[in-house]
């Protein structure tokens, strides 16, 4: 029996006849074993969907995340970073900080990358940032410090797009003014 997948069969050194894994073998002779490797397997499943439904989540947040690794290049990005990027994840994935965003604000792009790899999460509001050469939105930036079990630290980018907001309530104000005069 192939401890991996479970399957009774012809059994060949290190292959299941059923499933093919290459992997060794481990007969198993009573049913309690059987059953503890069939919750470790479901286990196996019961990740590989929740996953999944994290993937989905993202891929479906009208909120830009990006994910740069501790040298500032995009590791992950979400098709609504695609969309305020106007280009594909395959053509952006490896590119650094600067290449893909500048801020029009008081403090340089190398201040920039100071503050986000400082270590601290931080949020900035009504943030001008360049995208795509010349194309300017107003965000609302939000920089999350992840440090994983191999004590590197990736950097997560919450990007909340405010110009139709802030068109919205312009627009708002125009007419309560116009109704007061």
């Amino acid at each position: 029996m192939c401890y991996f997948c479970l399957h009774f069969g012809k059994v060949k050194p290190f292959k299941c006849s059923k499933c093919f894994h290459v992997k060794p073998f481990l007969l198993i002779y009573n049913n309690y074993t059987i059953k503890k490797h069939k919750s470790i397997k479901n286990k196996r499943n019961t990740m590989k969907q929740q996953r999944e439904l994290h993937k989905h989540v993202l891929e479906g947040m009208s909120t830009v995340v990006l994910l740069f690794n501790q040298d500032l290049t995009l590791n992950y990005i979400n098709p609504a970073g695609e969309m305020l990027l106007e280009q594909s994840a395959r053509h952006v994935l490896g590119l650094p900080f600067v290449e893909l965003i500048q801020v029009r604000d008081e403090l340089s792009a190398n201040s920039w990358e100071e503050e986000i790899t400082a270590g601290e999460s931080f949020t900035r509001h009504e943030v001008q940032l360049i995208v795509h050469g010349n194309k300017e939105v107003t965000v609302n930036l939000t920089v999350l410090p992840l440090t994983g079990s191999n004590d590197k630290t990736d950097y997560l980018l919450e990007i909340v797009l405010l110009d139709r907001w802030l068109r919205i309530t312009r627009e708002e104000q125009r007419v309560e003014q116009q109704e007061v005069t």
